[in-house]
């Protein structure tokens, strides 16, 4: 079939394919839809059922983070993917990191800014989690790491003894979630 046309028959519609479309018909009071199945069977559906709202499947993606998460600046906007709950390559979760926390302009209050946002999405999902805080340790012992590891620790410290009322305000995911989140920070830092 190499450059060659080929071409395919079409046959003439046959007496199934001309039966009328779906349509409503207003027997008993009630509408209900009537919907053939092939061979010239209908079948009468209630409008109950034909109203009824479609669940959405679990499998699909997950809902949008709360609008306050997604309103803060375009720089910590990138971060928001990392814990969508696709895995990523770690070398991309180390350029994305890399290039946010070692440009030049980035002072204290840029990289408190910075743990904090990683702390409240960490509670979304937990899946980068291992490598976020494997480049977070890697990237404190930079020399100029040292205010990257205080505040990643203050942070991670506050939020672990207010863990009480995160697990009451974020529920039983969110609170494994955070957990996961310690629990990574504390194997990263002690090996």
């Amino acid at each position: 079939m190499n450059g060659q046309i080929v071409r395919l028959s079409v046959r003439a519609p046959s007496e199934e394919s001309q039966l009328p479309r779906p349509r409503k018909s207003s027997e008993d009071g009630k509408c209900k839809k009537i919907v053939s199945i092939g061979q010239g069977r209908r079948i009468f559906i209630p409008q109950d059922i034909v109203d009824q709202i479609i669940r959405r499947p679990l499998s699909t993606i997950p809902p949008p983070l709360p609008r306050n998460m997604s309103s803060l600046n375009d720089d910590l906007s990138q971060f928001t993917a990392l814990f969508s709950g696709k895995r990523f390559d770690d070398l991309f979760i180390y350029k994305i990191m890399e290039k946010y926390i070692f440009k030049e302009a980035r002072g204290l209050e840029d990289i408190q800014r910075f743990l904090e946002r990683l702390s409240s999405l960490a509670i979304y999902s937990h899946t980068n989690v291992p490598s976020i805080c494997k480049y977070l340790y890697v990237f404190s012992q930079d020399p100029r790491g040292s205010d990257l590891r205080n505040a990643f620790f203050s942070n991670l410290e506050s939020d672990y003894m207010n863990r009480a009322e995160l697990k009451e305000r974020e529920g039983p995911t969110g609170f494994r979630n955070f957990i996961r989140w310690v629990m990574a920070a504390a194997h990263h830092y002690r090996n």
